[in-house]
């Protein structure tokens, strides 16, 4: 009746279905399930760190000459500026899919 007060309209079928729901959740056996986020502190952990060690090597990548390769498309005019960096974006990708794959091949060998 409680259920009829509170939500009109069916309330107490819901009710009903909720304490069912409640009542087979109990009888589940082993861990409960994890949350869908629990690798994201790892993760965020793990950006920070790069991106911490690319800022304190940036007096040295900044030599190596990415943002003026060729395919690097630059535009600019009184106060604004855009740079398209075709050229890097393709070289960086390049570069850490083959660094990535020897690592996983030397992960797993």
């Amino acid at each position: 009746m409680l259920g009829s007060v509170l939500l009109p309209g069916g309330g107490l079928l819901f009710l009903l279905d909720v304490l069912c729901a409640m009542r087979a959740l109990n009888r589940l056996e082993g861990p409960p399930p994890q949350p869908y986020f629990a690798g994201m502190q790892k993760f965020l952990i793990v950006l920070g760190v790069v991106l911490l060690a690319l800022g304190l090597a940036w007096p040295w990548l900044k030599r190596l000459g990415l943002g003026r390769l060729p395919g690097d498309l630059h535009w600019g005019g009184e106060g604004w500026s855009v740079h398209v960096l075709l050229g890097t974006s393709l070289i960086v990708s390049v570069v850490l899919t083959l660094l990535l794959n020897l690592i996983w091949w030397w992960l797993n060998r």
